[in-house]
């Protein structure tokens, strides 16, 4: 997660806890040893997680700063989003942008196979997720194709266990 976020500082905190309940049990040298090795390495690779995370965000800082100017069109925001996703393939929220971009724009086919690489199936739902399964079935509504938009919300609906999002 970004170096900033919340997950982050609590998945540290976590690791903290979890490394003194380790240390407790540690009876030998060469499990000290072999646990600050372990140690050093993930620490090595997060610090290089971080570093290549921040490199990404100083390359796409402007090109979200031109994104906000609210005087470009929206065929220009879309050619920014791609420019973003190439420096940011892992970020959800970018095709999932580009979606509504395309579905702005009635490209309903680009506008699907955008909702397509999102995740349905992995991880709790959350606002994002289900923004973009209510998109997807609006898509198929406008394409005429009904029973498959019913199909959709009825699945949507199936996944929530959320008690806020059920009420919605």
């Amino acid at each position: 997660s970004d170096p900033e976020s919340w997950e982050f500082l609590l998945s540290r905190v976590m690791l903290e806890e979890v490394k003194k309940e380790r240390r407790k049990v540690f009876t030998t040298e060469d499990q000290w040893r072999e646990h600050a090795e372990r140690v050093e390495r993930f620490e090595a690779s997060a610090l290089e997680t971080m570093q290549s995370k921040r490199k990404s965000m100083e390359r796409i800082a402007p090109l979200w700063a031109r994104l906000a100017d609210g005087t470009i069109s929206l065929e220009e925001k879309q050619g920014i989003l791609k420019k973003a996703l190439e420096y940011d393939p892992a970020n959800r929220m970018i095709p999932g942008a580009l979606a509504y971009y395309s579905a702005a724009l009635e490209a309903w086919p680009e506008a699907r196979e955008l909702l397509k690489k999102f995740p349905k199936k992995e991880g709790r739902p959350n606002a994002l997720w289900l923004r973009l399964q209510l998109l997807e079935a609006q898509i198929l509504h406008y394409q005429g194709l009904e029973a498959e938009a019913e199909a959709e919300l009825n699945e949507a609906c199936r996944r929530i266990r959320d008690p806020w999002f059920l009420a919605l």
